[in-house]
This record gives structure tokens, C-alpha cells and sequence, in this order.
């Protein structure tokens, strides 16, 4: 039976990678990074300086055709961005000029990167294709995940998931943006969940809290998983929860200090994973985004100087970004319910996606179900786990497509399921009365 179930995840991962490659395959063939608007170029920047011995300098100390930036970088002069006083730059001029170790980026996608770059040397493709196999591997494992969960129905429910999540809800492997990596890490830390599920031993609580690390050090908008897993671990098990929960953030601290050691050295003050919350926070709650729920930064940019913008008043007030924040809100406080949930339609677009609506519902309907159901089958906790983190990053920050789809594979595992599970009682109702 096992050999059977890993033949059968082997071919899910095969199917899944000709898929990904042929449905991108002109963009896999393209061995340059966009140079403009995005965090593309900025992660390029940082991997290629890492990968010859620079250090995390964001900003060309290279020869510009180094960084294996694409045609358009060649007409840099009508590329233009802000400064923060307000006074426009081209992007070649902050390619150039910029403060070296601004830490707006957390390590762990330039770090893949260099690593690609440093057994292939400088070729983006490469990481396009690299990203292609890992999003193939978490395409792969979802009939793992559900198998563990609801047995022979759980595979061809994982199965269906997988393409699923392939057609509907995968982040482009040829971005140079740490979605791909984010998702794959995301897997990593379910099968690392499932695995300290299966035996709550110490030395594998240790490795979902390195895991747990990692998911932080590529993406900060991972922060409320680590916590909202030790919520449910004192939930569930309130009197083993002690020694479990030490154990867990002993082997975060042992991968995010060094780095937030390296980092405020450089940047000359305290920075945990990145400088970048604080920026991202306001462009999340300002004047311009209260009207949408998206993120804005007119205010900092081509608005500086502008008064009207709150932000702009208390530029030299010294107060701390959630002050500033909380100072907007108690100011909006009658607009607040509609901002809130601007964002979270622009974080969860049911509204403008079927296949996003759909799958939603279904896993609202799945745990809906399994709260009046007890029949011995196990009930996955990592899908609500990760869409609280979503909804608290959402609803603090702003919401945002991108940012979603790395959990997307995780909501759609149980609302596939959901489908089966009616399937299945189908079949058992007419079994019985015939």
C-alpha cells in the first residue's frame, strides 16, 4: 500500500511540473530580472551581492550587468520613484545610491537565491525552474497531507487539490518573489506538523520551531503562526505545555538571533527580521487607503510634503509607528468598520473570484460540519491556524492577492475534502437503503 501511495505521489509530482512548465514555459526561458516597479529587482540585488561576497547590500556595488537585469533596465532614465522627502530618483539612481543596509528585506528568498546563483552563477532561469520544481513538490505532498487526515478518500481528495491549487491558486514561478518559497515552506511546516502529531516528541517539536523560523526569516507576514500553534498546543495539551513550548522557541531564537544580531549592526538599531513593518504598516492604514482597503504611498512619495495626510504632520514627532497608527484610527474611528472590511475583500476577493469563493465557503462548511460531527476522523487544525495569521496580517496591514496565495493550497485541502465527505455519505446512504 505504500509503495502504491508514493507511486501515486510521484506522478502527481511529475503532472505537476509539466503543467508548470509548459504553462510558463516563454517566461522559463527568459534568463533576466525586471528592473522597476516590485520587489523583484531589490531581491536580485541583494542575492547577487550576497553570492559574490558583498554582504546585504541593497544597492548596485556590481557592475549593473551583473544583476542580469532585463531590456527595460537599459532605459533606466524613464524609471522614476521617491525619495522621502518627496523629490523624484530614477531606479538606476537608487540602484546605485542606496543606504547599503537598509534590512527591508527579510533573508531567507535573497539567501535561496545566492545559493541557486552560487551553483549556477548568475542566472535567473534558474531559479524560475528551481521554483517550478518546489511548487510541483507542494502539489506532490498535498495528497500526502489529506491521506493522513481522511485515509483512501483523503488521497483522491489530495489529488484533485493539487490541480486545484496548480489552475486556480499558484504563484507564478517565474516571479523573482518570494511567493514560490514561501508556499513550499509553508508545506514544510505542515509535514512537520503532521510528523510531531504523529509522535509529540520533544526533538520534533524542536524541528517544527526551526521550521517555524525559517517561515519568519522569508516572509514576515508569517509571524502569528508560531503563536497561534502554541494557543491550540496549550488548548489541547494545557498540563505538557512547559517544556513542548520552550523547546519550540529555543530553535526559533537559535535561527532569528544571529540574523537580527548581523542585521542592527548594520543598520545601526534594533531589527528583529526586518526594517520593513514599520513602513508597510502606514502604507496600509493611511488616508488614500481607507477609501479601498489597499495599500497606498502617495502619502510618502509623491505627497510628502502634504499636510493633509496624517502621517506627514507627525513625521518629527518621534512617536512610534503604532502610535501614529492608533492616532489614524481613533481619527476614522466612524470609518473604521468599512475600512476593515475593504481590506478584507481585497485579501480574500470572494467577490470577484468564483473559484476563490468557492473554495472559502467550502472550508467554512467543512469545519462547520466537523463541529457537530465525532466520528474518530481526524480534523486538520493547520488550515484555520493559517487563516487567522492571513486575517490578523490583513486586517493590521492591508490586503493583497499576492500575499494570500502562498496558504491558498491549505484552504483548498479541506474544501475539496468537504465535497468528498458529501460524496461519501451519498455513497453510504444508498448502500444502506439498497
Amino acid at each position: 500500500m505504500k509503495s502504491r501511495a508514493v507511486l501515486i505521489y510521484f506522478h502527481v509530482f511529475c503532472a505537476a511540473f509539466v503543467y508548470l512548465y509548459v504553462r510558463n514555459k516563454a517566461a522559463l526561458s527568459d534568463d533576466t530580472v525586471f528592473f522597476g516597479v516590485g520587489d523583484g529587482w531589490a531581491y536580485q540585488v541583494l542575492a547577487v551581492n550576497i553570492r559574490y561576497g558583498r554582504g546585504y547590500q541593497d544597492r548596485g556595488v556590481e557592475p549593473f550587468e551583473t544583476y542580469r537585469f532585463n531590456e527595460r533596465a537599459k532605459k533606466r532614465s524613464d524609471i522614476d520613484r521617491y525619495k522621502p522627502d518627496g523629490s523624484r530618483v530614477t531606479y538606476y539612481e537608487s540602484f546605485i545610491n542606496r543606504n547599503p543596509y537598509t534590512i527591508d528585506k527579510p533573508p531567507g528568498y535573497p539567501l535561496f537565491l545566492a545559493f541557486v546563483y552560487r551553483i549556477f552563477d548568475v542566472h535567473p532561469r534558474m531559479v524560475k525552474i528551481f521554483q517550478v520544481i518546489l511548487l510541483a513538490m507542494v502539489a506532490a505532498v498535498m495528497p500526502w497531507i489529506a491521506a493522513h487526515y481522511w485515509g483512501k478518500w483523503g488521497i483522491a481528495s489530495g489529488i484533485a487539490s493539487s490541480f486545484a491549487f496548480l489552475h486556480y491558486f499558484c504563484p507564478p514561478p517565474v516571479n523573482i518573489q518570494a511567493e514560490s518559497l514561501s508556499t513550499f515552506a509553508l508545506t514544510g511546516w505542515v509535514v512537520a506538523f503532521i510528523l510531531w502529531e504523529k509522535q509529540p516528541k520533544l526533538l520534533r517539536i524542536f524541528v517544527l520551531g526551526t521550521v517555524s523560523g525559517v517561515l519568519l526569516l522569508i516572509k514576515g507576514l508569517n509571524i502569528f503562526i508560531p503563536f497561534f500553534f502554541i494557543l491550540q498546543l496549550g488548548i489541547r495539551k494545557p498540563r505538557q505545555r512547559l517544556l513542548p513550548v520552550s523547546v519550540f522557541f529555543l530553535a526559533m531564537a537559535c535561527l532569528i538571533l544571529p540574523w537580527s544580531v548581523y542585521a542592527s549592526s548594520k543598520n545601526g538599531r534594533l531589527v528583529l527580521i526586518s526594517t520593513q513593518g514599520g513602513p508597510v504598516l502606514f502604507e496600509g492604514n493611511n488616508e488614500d487607503s481607507l477609501k479601498d482597503g489597499c495599500r497606498h504611498t502617495e502619502w510618502r512619495r509623491a505627497k510628502a510634503g502634504d499636510h493633509t495626510y496624517l502621517y506627514n504632520r507627525l513625521k518629527n514627532t518621534g512617536y512610534s509607528p503604532l502610535k501614529k497608527v492608533f492616532i489614524f484610527y481613533s481619527q476614522n474611528i466612524n470609518d473604521l468598520p468599512k475600512f476593515f472590511l475593504y481590506k478584507l475583500l481585497q485579501g480574500f476577493p470572494v467577490h470577484k473570484s468564483i473559484p476563490f469563493f468557492l473554495i472559502m465557503v467550502g472550508m467554512f462548511l467543512y469545519y462547520l460540519v466537523r463541529l457537530f460531527r465525532s466520528d474518530g476522523e481526524r480534523v486538520p487544525i493547520f488550515p484555520v491556524i493559517f487563516f487567522l495569521n492571513l486575517l490578523l496580517i490583513t486586517l493590521i496591514f492591508f490586503g493583497e492577492v499576492r500575499y494570500s496565495l502562498p496558504f491558498l493550497p491549505f484552504f483548498v485541502l479541506p474544501s475539496v475534502y468537504f465535497s468528498f465527505l458529501l460524496a461519501k455519505h451519498f455513497y453510504s446512504i444508498r448502500a444502506h437503503v439498497k
